[in-house]
């Protein structure tokens, strides 16, 4: 690709609080609460591992080993942008987030994990649809993880739901944000 000069625009999230615009980047740690961001992002990613949760390392292509494509994949712009609105929204207020790009299998995932632990509706507008997140689920019905890798809906399913039958509903989704607060 270099040789070609061809570059690849890195994904992107965009989120309104307060109507200020908060412009996400995967990896990327230049928003001025990134760090607390970060911690945050953690401290859930955790807490759904402790209850079955497996990033989907599928996704990542290059060639390092499997921690790292976790890591990775860890700091996508949706996940980012996700955990700064529940910093920010005490309330019930759903989130709305733009992106320039597919949203990836195991983010599509952890955001209806975030929708039901959180019980929060989460929209994201992808670079092909719009994903309505609410207690679990997704609106598209997982089409586009179907449609991408030509999986059988019940066996997404089963394995998403996985992590939500296996905990307590809201337990820990509380006991996190006592941690925020």
């Amino acid at each position: 690709m270099q040789e070609k000069r061809i570059s690849k625009k890195p994904g992107y999230s965009l989120l309104t609080v307060d109507e200020e615009i908060h412009e996400f980047v995967s990896g990327d740690s230049s928003h001025p609460e990134s760090e607390e961001i970060r911690k945050f992002l953690v401290c859930i990613i955790d807490s759904f591992r402790d209850e079955g949760y497996t990033p989907h390392t599928s996704n990542v292509f290059h060639d390092i080993d499997e921690e790292e494509k976790e890591h990775s994949l860890s700091y996508h712009s949706e996940k980012l942008a996700v955990a700064f609105a529940l910093l920010r929204f005490k309330d019930r207020r759903t989130i709305r987030i733009m992106k320039n790009v597919r949203t990836c299998r195991d983010c599509h995932c952890f955001l209806k994990h975030v929708s039901g632990k959180f019980d929060k509706e989460i929209i994201v507008r992808d670079r092909n649809r719009f994903h309505h997140f609410s207690n679990g689920t997704c609106s598209c019905q997982d089409y586009c993880l179907n449609f991408c890798l030509g999986l059988d809906s019940t066996k997404v399913e089963a394995h998403c739901a996985s992590v939500r039958t296996s905990r307590p509903p809201n337990l820990a989704a509380k006991e996190l944000m006592a941690l925020v607060l």
